[in-house]
Parts: structure tokens; C-alpha cells; sequence
């Protein structure tokens, strides 16, 4: 006789935790639903509990982003406060369709190999030659060039196995199949800390700086434009890539001083390329066109092109371009848009917008400047914003973060005295989680990639956090006012 199936009806752990983060969320809601809170309207209350809810599950993930930041469209309308149409008007922001359109440009600079021809063109002028420091240091800045125009995750995904060819050229010839010590973790990290440095050069350069930008403007009637960001994120860029060098030679001194004939490997490296393919060409003539239209305003009076308008160009034109005219191919395909675009992070930016206009419109932005106004002064706020939001961002998503955290700071900087530019820089400048593996998803490329250590990986990335929060605060409240990196709108 054969032995009676066992059937079990106990939940493992993984199905505990999922329904302990699903649940988190409308417990949420309803603790602060039933709280006592003076001067505030039971609509008010319902609006603030739904925002937490959403930001709970944001943090705890049970389901995704873009599920989860459809809750308002639920709620909202059911308890009477706003209709449908009021709500989705809301969200129908500006920003939803610019992040798809600079993704999908960074992809397309991925798809096409274009940051590995600029990464190997760097590397082969004669000024790096085979010092290990230069290589090391022109890579690093190589990457956060390209990370300037493209999302930190893909940019480590395109950079990371160039850098991890150089480990494999360096290596020692009896040593065969092993890397050379803190050369490839030196790498790896150089690799994720550069690409989240130059995220900060440009508008484009995470999605947390249009995001904190479309919240500045709702919240504080303030914009940023491309020039004004970047005169100050190239600065704040290049010193905090400085800094990063020297915090990985203290830490991860690689055992070599050169790697012989490393100029002659990357120039056969780029001949390997060929010439510039439609591709590239498409992609670089798009990204050259997009920063022209940035520059422009700065330059000449004109009031319908703004910083938001290049990327929907920059979409369109790179869907017209052909690569081949005999198979009827452009440059990125109806392929590419259906799955290339992170629609998680698209609705998380969109709801994030549109319930700070709702919180707005509500008065409960008021209530909690007026709230707030007596605990914090301009200092406090100054480093919460800076300390909190780096911190936090490596347990939570980096765009969750910067929009929680943007909505709780901007709206009482002017009672404190404090331009609300400085913190909108401020925030999304140090939102890039890169001391745990599990911060994101560049961060868990170059653990893999590197071999590193957790806690080497965890002292290193909290020295560079450290250190990186500083150089953001210090800079931003020197170069935003001496700059007047900021418009009234």
C-alpha cells in the first residue's frame, strides 16, 4: 500500500511576512483615522490616512508600486471627499510623461552601446595610460557621465562589465581565474557610488530629481530649470566623486600601481566597436538635441519651452529615426516602450504629485506647517532632510523616500527661513541607497558583480554616506543662493 498524501495547512514564513506588510497598511490607515488630532476635519484625517497607507505599502512592497499608488483613486472617491474625475485629474502630472521619456532615452543609450564607446574613449587617451589610480579614477568619472543622462540601475548594468574586463586583465598570470584582491570590490563600488554621483549632475539623471522638482512646484509655487540644476549638480557631482576616490584607495588600496598595456587593450577594445552604428548616432543626435532645448530658455525668452518639454521631443524622434530603412526599423520599437518602462516607478512619481496637490487643496500641508513650524528651525531641518533621507533610502525605495520626505520638508522651509530650493535639492541629492546590498537595484548589481563582503560593503558605503551628505548640504546651501538656482513660477 502506497503511503497517504500529507496535507498541511500551516503558512510558511515568506506568506506570514507578505500578509503582515499587506495588513500593515490599512492598519495604518485606521490608527490614524480613529487618532484625536485637533483641527482637523474627518476629510482631512481620510486624506492623511490614505496617503500613509500608500506610503506603507510603498515601503513594505506586499504588492506593486503602481498597484499600490492607485489606492487614492479607490478611497478618495468612495468616502465623498473628491470626485473620480477631481482625483485622476491629479494625477494626469507632467512628470509621468517626462520620466518615460527620459527612460526610455537612457535606454535606448543601453540598447544601442553607446556608453561603452564613451567609456573606452575616456579610458584610451593618453592621460590615463596604465596607472591604476587614473584608470581607476577616469572610469569612475567615466560613469557618472553616463549616468548624468541615464538611470543609475542601467548605467551600472552598462558600465559594470567593462570595469569588472579591466579586473580580469589585470589579474595575475599564476593566479589564473582569481581577481587581484580590492581591485574588483574596489571597482564594483566605484562603479555603484559613481553612477549614483552623477544622477545628481543632471535633471535627468534619477528619476528623484523630477519628482522632487514637480513636488517643489506644487508645494512652494518654485521651479528648477536644466541649467539652474545642473550649474549646481555638476559642482556637487565632480566633489563628491573626488571624494568617493579617496574613500575607496583609504579603504580598498588596490595591490597594483599600473597595469601594463592597459591603454593598447582599451583602444583595441573601442577598434573592436567599428564605426559609430545608426544606433549610437541616432541616440547621441537625440541627446544632443534635448540639451540644446534645456539650455536654450536660459539664453532666450521662450515661455512654451520648459525643462519637461525636451523628453516628449526626444521620444518622438528617436521613433522616427531610422536604423534601417530596408526592414523599417527606428531606433527603439513599440517593443521597447512596452517593456522598457518601469511603470512602478512612473505611478509611484504620478501619485506622489498628485496627492501633495490634494493634501494642498485640503489645507493639510498648512495645518502641519503651522504644526511643524514650532519644533523645527532652519538648522534642524536642514540636516533632518539630509540625514533622514539618506538613511532611510537604504530600507526603503529612494523614490519613496525623496517624495515622503519632500512633502514633510518643503512646506514650512519659508515660515523657517530656509529656500525651499536648497531642501528640494537636498533630498533627492542624497536619495540613493548604496551601503546595503538590498538598498536597490544597482546596488545588488555590483554586490554580485564584485564578490564584496557585506560588512566591507557596510563600513565603506556608511563612511561614503557620511561624507556624501555633507558635501550635498554644505554645496547646496552655498551654490543654491549664490547661483539663484531657482524661478518663481
Amino acid at each position: 500500500m502506497g503511503t497517504k498524501p500529507k496535507f498541511t495547512t500551516s503558512l510558511s514564513k515568506d506568506h506570514i511576512s507578505w500578509f503582515l506588510k499587506l495588513i500593515f497598511g490599512p492598519v495604518a490607515f485606521l490608527i490614524l483615522l480613529l487618532s484625536p488630532i485637533p483641527s482637523v476635519t474627518l476629510q482631512v484625517k481620510i486624506l492623511a490616512a490614505t496617503y500613509l497607507w500608500v506610503i506603507v505599502w510603498w515601503i513594505m512592497r506586499p504588492i506593486p508600486w503602481a498597484i499600490s499608488s492607485m489606492l487614492p483613486l479607490v478611497i478618495i472617491p468612495l468616502s465623498g471627499i473628491a470626485k473620480l474625475s477631481t482625483v485622476t485629474t491629479a494625477y494626469g502630472q507632467k512628470i509621468m510623461f517626462f520620466l518615460i521619456g527620459v527612460l526610455l532615452v537612457g535606454h535606448a543609450v543601453q540598447k544601442h552601446g553607446l556608453g561603452k564607446r564613451i567609456a573606452l574613449s575616456f579610458l584610451s587617451i593618453p592621460f590615463v595610460g596604465s596607472s591604476i589610480n587614473r584608470i581607476l579614477f577616469v572610469f569612475m568619472l567615466t560613469t557618472a557621465i553616463v549616468s548624468a543622462f541615464v538611470d543609475d540601475a542601467a548605467s551600472v548594468a552598462m558600465m559594470m562589465p567593462i570595469g569588472m574586463s579591466i579586473v580580469k586583465y589585470a589579474m595575475d598570470p599564476e593566479n589564473k581565474g582569481k581577481s587581484v584582491g580590492k581591485l574588483g570590490v574596489f571597482m564594483a563600488l566605484g562603479v555603484l557610488y559613481s553612477s549614483e554621483a552623477g544622477g545628481v549632475a543632471t535633471f535627468m539623471g534619477l528619476p528623484h530629481n523630477p519628482l522632487s522638482v514637480s513636488l517643489l512646484e506644487n508645494l512652494c509655487n518654485v521651479t528648477i530649470n536644466f541649467v539652474q540644476f545642473s550649474q549646481v549638480g555638476i559642482i556637487i557631482a565632480i566633489v563628491t566623486i573626488v571624494a568617493y576616490f579617496l574613500i575607496l584607495r583609504l579603504f580598498l588600496k588596490p595591490e597594483l600601481n599600473e597595469i601594463p598595456g592597459a591603454r593598447e587593450y582599451f583602444k583595441e577594445e573601442l577598434k573592436k566597436l567599428g564605426p559609430f552604428s545608426p544606433g549610437e548616432r541616432n541616440t547621441m543626435i537625440v541627446m544632443v538635441t534635448m540639451i540644446i532645448l534645456w539650455i536654450l530658455p536660459s539664453f532666450a525668452t521662450i515661455p512654451v519651452l520648459d525643462v519637461w518639454i525636451p523628453p516628449f521631443i526626444g521620444v518622438v524622434l528617436l521613433y522616427i529615426l531610422p536604423i534601417s530603412l530596408e526592414n523599417k526599423e527606428s531606433t527603439i520599437t513599440a517593443n521597447d516602450f512596452q517593456h522598457s518602462v518601469p511603470w512602478n516607478i512612473i505611478f509611484l512619481s504620478a501619485s506622489g504629485a498628485a496627492m501633495a496637490d490634494l493634501l494642498i487643496k485640503f489645507e493639510l500641508l498648512q495645518w502641519i506647517q503651522a504644526t511643524m513650524s514650532g519644533v523645527m528651525n532652519k538648522t534642524s531641518i536642514v540636516l533632518f532632510s539630509g540625514f533622514a533621507t539618506g538613511i532611510l533610502t537604504n530600507f526603503v525605495s529612494g523614490l519613496a523616500a525623496v517624495n515622503l520626505m519632500d512633502s514633510l520638508c518643503l512646506p514650512f522651509c519659508s515660515a523657517l527661513g530656509i529656500e525651499p530650493a536648497i531642501i528640494a535639492r537636498i533630498i533627492p541629492n542624497v536619495g540613493v541607497g548604496y551601503v546595503l546590498p538590498w538598498a536597490g537595484a544597482a546596488s545588488a548589481l555590483a554586490f554580485a558583480a564584485g564578490n564584496i563582503k557585506i560588512n566591507e560593503m557596510i563600513k565603506v558605503g556608511l563612511v561614503a554616506l557620511f561624507v556624501h551628505v555633507i558635501i550635498v548640504i554644505s554645496l547646496n546651501l552655498i551654490l543654491v543662493p549664490l547661483f539663484h538656482a531657482y524661478s518663481p513660477l
